[in-house]
């Protein structure tokens, strides 16, 4: 039952688009009956992804080295996240979540856009599934899933790191600053994001491998690798990074708001990378970083008192 490989790759975007619809249409069928909604709303995320995967590679019925690989990646990278962001969302709940569950409307739409964010992350997967010939791991394979596992540890360490910021932060104000630069967040202002990006980079990389197993053109390269383009560019620009209002949130426990700490903050910004791991306080940090240094370090004016 080699589904995509006799119809076409066209077939196997609508069939994703498909699956991933029906699962969304469940997902907003759990929202109106569980009382606990923002917890349901944020793991649905990460589970569409595995069902995604898990579902193309039973359809294909193909299961290679490198499908069950990516599949076993997928499912770490799931499980890791599913269990961050329910104890997130346990803790305390954005306004976000009450703004989007305040409205059918509001949560249709969200719906609607977390079912496209999905499908085209999805798209690697659905190629990388696509191969119905037990083929070997190749040494590209090696770089892919070495790509994905860097970026999975780099955001793993980054966000215990700033949970563990936090709750220093509620019992020793008088450190936040130096503890603000330790770590991967004294050489990126969001090593979170770069690891997001790097993962999906790799999952591009083990679907240009496939294709270059299967003799494909370059249209199919353009393909697998669109996904990986869209999520780096929503990190950049709509997510906080060159600017955003995630921005403010993906700085912990900086005091930057006067006095002392803003000029810490400042010298911080100025001398660290925004999105790429540099050597924080160094060249490449400041180099890195003064694209948006101007951005980032500019105070508000202060009203005169006459």
């Amino acid at each position: 039952m080699y589904f995509f490989l006799d119809k076409g790759d066209g077939w196997m975007l609508g069939f994703l688009a498909v699956v991933l619809g029906v699962y969304h249409v469940g997902v907003l069928v759990f929202v109106s009956l569980l009382r606990n909604k923002a917890i349901f709303i944020e793991a649905s995320f990460p589970i569409a992804i595995a069902f995604a995967t898990m579902v193309t590679l039973a359809v294909n019925g193909g299961y290679s080295d490198r499908s069950q690989s990516v599949l076993l990646a997928v499912l770490v990278w799931a499980l890791r996240l599913l269990v961050h962001l329910v104890v997130r969302v346990s803790r305390s709940t954005s306004e976000h979540y009450h703004l989007v569950l305040g409205s059918w409307r509001r949560l249709l739409g969200y719906l609607f856009f977390q079912w496209l964010h999905t499908w085209i992350l999805s798209i690697p997967l659905g190629f990388i599934n696509s191969d119905r010939d037990e083929t070997f791991i190749m040494e590209i394979d090696y770089a892919a899933l070495a790509t994905f596992f860097t970026g999975f540890v780099v955001v793993v360490i980054a966000d215990a790191h700033k949970q563990w910021l936090w709750a220093q932060h509620m019992t020793r104000n008088g450190e936040r600053e130096k503890e603000m630069r330790a770590g991967l967040w004294g050489h990126s202002r969001h090593p979170n994001y770069f690891g997001e990006a790097l993962m999906w980079w790799g999952l591009a990389l083990a679907a240009f491998a496939q294709l270059v197993v299967a003799g494909e053109s370059g249209l199919q390269v353009c393909a697998v690798c669109a996904p990986a383009l869209y999520l780096t560019i929503q990190l950049l620009f709509f997510a906080g990074v060159v600017g955003g209002p995630a921005s403010k949130a993906e700085r912990p426990l900086a005091p930057y708001e006067s006095g002392d700490g803003a000029l810490k903050h400042t010298q911080y910004v100025s001398s660290t990378s925004p999105f790429f791991l540099a050597p924080g306080g160094g060249r490449t940090g400041r180099v890195l970083a003064r694209p948006h240094a101007r951005a980032r370090t500019r105070t508000p004016p202060q009203l005169s008192s006459s």
